[in-house]
């Protein structure tokens, strides 16, 4: 698999999530992400750093990651 698009409600939660962390980013005097390497970050963290778990709903559930 290539590639997946997004919904429009996970459209806006990237794009408004891309703007806080691009304001607190540049806050510190680093350069602003993309909004695709913002959207791999989250990918790499949960998916390959994390931890998922079903619940009895048959849900996904993302486990807190206190590992850096």
């Amino acid at each position: 698999m290539q590639s997946f698009k997004l919904n429009k409600a996970e459209e806006e939660a990237l794009y408004k999530k891309s703007i806080a962390l691009n304001v607190e980013l540049i806050k510190t005097g680093e350069l602003p992400m993309t909004e695709s390497k913002i959207m791999h970050e989250i990918l790499k963290q949960t998916l390959i750093m994390g931890e998922l778990e079903l619940t009895r709903n048959g849900e996904i559930r993302v486990l807190s990651n206190t590992k850096n």
